[in-house]
C-alpha cells in the first residue's frame, strides 16, 4: 500500500483548521473543466485540447504520509488555467524574490503593498478596463509627487467579473522613500483615475508580500462563474501584459547580477528547501521517498486518503 497509517491527534487538528489539499485539488479540476466547456462552446478546439491534457497525469514523491515535487505530464500555459496560473506566479516569484530582497537591503527604502482600484463601468470590455487602470497607474507613478515618496516597484493586474461589469485593480509592491500621507496619495490617484479607493500597507515579510502581489497575475477571482463571453474577452487580451516593473526598481532589476550580492544570496539560499529525489528522506518525517504516477482523479483520491490519516494541511502556494 502507498499509505502509512501512523497519525497523531495534533495532525488531525491541523487538517481541520486548514483547507484540505484534496479540496483544493478538486476545485482546480472543476475550474479547469468549466473552462474546458467554455472553450468547446466557443469552438476553441486547440485550447480545449490543451486544457484537457494539462495535469491529466502527474508524477510526485511520497513517503506514504506526505507528498512533494508534483510534476505534470503536460502544461497548457493558459492564463486562466488554475494549474498553470500557480506555475506562472511561482516562476515570477523565483525570478524577482532575489531582486526584491537585494533592493530592499541595499537601498534606504521601506517595501509596501499598494492596492489601487477604479470605478467599474458597465458595458466596458475587459481590454478597456485593464488598459484604463494601467494608463492611470502610469500617469500616477510618473508624477513628481509619487517619485518624491516612492522609488518604483513591481505591479500585477487583478480583474473580477460581477455579472454585469469587469472590475480591474492593481497590486503594487512599492518601495517607499519616506512616510507618505495616504490621504494625499488618494487625492493624487483620484485626479488621474477618478476613483478614491486605495490601500497602502507596510510589508514586514518580503516573501509573503511578494506572493500576495503576484498571486493574481494569471487567475482572477470567480472563474467558476465565467460565461463563454468572458472567456472570449480573455482570449482577446492575448499578449496584454498583466505584470511589470517601474521606476528605480525597474532599472535595478534589469541590471541585477546575483554575484554582486554574495551575502544576500547566501541568506536566500539557506531559506530554500533542499532538493528532493527518489530514495531520499522526506523533509517532514524522515521516511524514504518513492515516486508515484497518477491521473488527476487518482491523485485527489490519494490526498483524501492521506487526509484521513491527518495529513491534510496545505503547503504554501509558492
Amino acid at each position: 500500500t502507498y499509505l502509512d497509517t501512523r497519525v497523531t491527534t495534533e495532525q488531525r487538528t491541523l487538517s481541520r483548521q486548514k483547507k484540505l489539499r484534496s479540496e483544493d485539488a478538486k476545485q482546480r479540476r472543476e475550474t479547469k473543466r468549466h473552462l474546458l466547456g467554455l472553450a468547446r462552446d466557443l469552438g476553441e478546439r486547440r485550447l480545449s485540447e490543451r486544457l484537457q491534457r494539462c495535469h491529466s497525469n502527474i508524477a510526485f514523491l511520497t513517503c506514504g504520509r506526505h507528498t512533494h515535487n508534483i510534476i505534470p505530464n503536460y502544461v497548457c500555459e493558459f492564463r486562466l488555467c488554475p494549474h498553470c496560473g500557480r506555475r506562472q506566479a511561482k516562476k515570477k516569484f523565483n525570478k524577482y524574490y532575489e531582486r526584491v530582497v537585494s533592493f530592499s537591503k541595499t537601498q534606504p527604502v521601506t517595501p509596501c503593498h499598494l492596492v489601487l482600484t477604479q470605478e467599474r463601468r458597465k458595458g466596458e470590455t475587459l481590454d478597456q478596463a485593464v488598459s484604463r487602470i494601467r494608463e492611470s497607474f502610469k500617469r500616477l507613478y510618473r508624477r513628481q509627487f509619487f517619485k518624491e515618496y516612492f522609488r518604483g516597484g513591481l505591479w500585477s493586474v487583478e480583474f473580477t467579473w460581477d455579472g454585469e461589469a469587469y472590475h480591474a485593480h492593481i497590486h503594487v509592491l512599492v518601495f517607499r522613500r519616506k512616510f507618505c500621507d495616504v490621504d494625499q496619495l488618494r487625492m493624487e490617484w483620484e485626479s488621474v483615475e477618478g476613483g478614491k479607493n486605495l490601500r497602502l500597507d507596510r510589508i514586514t515579510d518580503l516573501r509573503k508580500g511578494l506572493r500576495e502581489v503576484l498571486k493574481y497575475i494569471a487567475k482572477p477571482v470567480g472563474i467558476e462563474t465565467f460565461t463563454s463571453q468572458n472567456l472570449k474577452d480573455v482570449l482577446a487580451m492575448k499578449g496584454k501584459r498583466f505584470f511589470g516593473t517601474f521606476g528605480d526598481f525597474h532599472t535595478f532589476s534589469r541590471k541585477f547580477d546575483p554575484e554582486d550580492y554574495p551575502e544576500i544570496m547566501d541568506t536566500i539560499e539557506k531559506e530554500k528547501a533542499p532538493e528532493l529525489e527518489e530514495g531520499g528522506s522526506c523533509p517532514d518525517c524522515g521516511e524514504t521517498l518513492f515516486e508515484i504516477r497518477q491521473t488527476e482523479g487518482e491523485h485527489i483520491a490519494f490526498l483524501r486518503a492521506l487526509e484521513g490519516q491527518g495529513q491534510g494541511k496545505l503547503p504554501p502556494d509558492i
